[in-house]
């Protein structure tokens, strides 16, 4: 997670997150975002919850008023 903070690998995790042929492996790299609280990864992470891959995972995450 150390090495997220840059925006190029950030944008590298979310093509690969939103690529569906990559699958249910897909939420190892989802739970590493999920900490991060840049509105760009709450964004993404609002779209893939609609992901029949994805969604049950982002499901099961408590969400507060200020983000996820």
């Amino acid at each position: 997670m150390h090495g997220l903070k840059s925006s190029p690998i950030i944008d590298e995790y979310i093509t690969l997150l939103r690529d569906k042929r990559q699958g249910e492996s897909r939420v190892l790299m989802l739970r590493k975002l999920r900490r991060l609280r840049q509105p760009k990864i709450i964004a993404l992470i609002d779209e893939l919850a609609e992901d029949e891959d994805l969604k049950i995972e982002i499901g099961s995450w408590k969400r507060k008023k200020a983000g996820i």
